[in-house]
């Protein structure tokens, strides 16, 4: 489960960037920017959302058959 913690952390810290920096944290121009923009669509893909990697290993620690034909 670390593995979808990690980008949720990060993609926290960038978010507290962005605040402390103010209004020109938002510009197009701006890294941190760029980096709240990739690190949210990395939170949100498919292998890396928590809940649903939480449920799969559950199931896989039950011996139970994992729900997705993808693992």
């Amino acid at each position: 489960m670390d593995i979808a913690m990690i980008p949720r952390l990060c993609r926290d810290a960038v978010n507290d960037l962005l605040t402390i920096g103010g209004a020109a944290g938002l510009s197009f121009k701006s890294p941190i920017q760029r980096a709240a923009r990739n690190l949210q669509a990395t939170c949100v893909h498919g292998f890396l959302l928590y809940d649903a990697g939480a449920e799969i290993h559950g199931k896989g620690l039950l011996g139970q058959a994992p729900g997705t034909p993808l693992i």
